[in-house]
């Protein structure tokens, strides 16, 4: 009996160190204010463009516009197939491209119509991006990005925060140089006015987690 008892003990402190553990494992994350610093995010806070970054899809609308060819500008909406139409040059598959890319792909089937075509593209509305709510909100699930949201729009497109959630202790995650990273969000620092610079523009991909 006592060396059961003994065994039993045993158990529970393995059980309680593991616990331990984890406990400080998941409460050491950085903080999102030491996420790295890019370009991407700063133009994402100024601009619904995401030219050189985001990867056209299905539903988008591109805002296409040839200098001096006026016949040829104009807003398309990319269908299902991924395609977009344009006068002479017809179908062009623009799904999976960026804005950048398509740009130049239509500057070299344009050669044929025009003698030097200057083309820029910009995405106006994007319907491709997303990122993800999870755990203690009103609506967990998937939000759909059509320009930059914060971290607080997030929140509220979600319903807000639950009442027995983490305030203090929401994850996000994102992926950075092909790695899954995790990062701490203080969110009563944010809304209390104590590190609003938590309130970070979300970028696709990414998600929240709320304990």
């Amino acid at each position: 009996m006592l060396n059961i008892l003994k065994e039993l003990g045993k158990i529970f402190l393995l059980f309680f160190v593991l616990y331990f553990v984890l406990s400080c494992a998941t409460s050491n994350f950085p903080s999102v204010s030491e996420l790295p610093k890019d370009n991407t995010t700063k133009n994402m806070a100024k601009s619904s463009d995401f030219s050189s970054t985001y990867v056209i899809g299905p539903g988008d609308s591109l805002d296409i516009n040839v200098w001096k060819e006026p016949d040829f500008s104009r807003v398309v909406v990319v269908r299902p197939d991924g395609k977009i139409t344009l006068p002479l040059i017809g179908d062009v598959m623009a799904s999976g491209l960026t804005a950048n890319q398509l740009q130049e792909k239509l500057e070299k089937l344009l050669k044929e119509y025009v003698e030097i075509p200057k083309v820029s593209v910009s995405v106006t509305a994007a319907h491709n991006m997303k990122i993800y709510l999870l755990g203690n909100v009103a609506h967990p699930g998937e939000i759909e990005l059509t320009k930059p949201i914060t971290v607080l729009e997030a929140i509220s497109i979600a319903g807000g925060l639950n009442e027995w959630a983490k305030q203090s202790d929401l994850r996000l995650m994102r992926k950075i140089n092909g790695q899954l990273k995790t990062y701490r969000i203080d969110y009563k620092a944010i809304i209390d006015g104590r590190d609003p610079s938590q309130n970070i523009v979300l970028k696709p991909g990414d998600t929240i987690y709320v304990p």
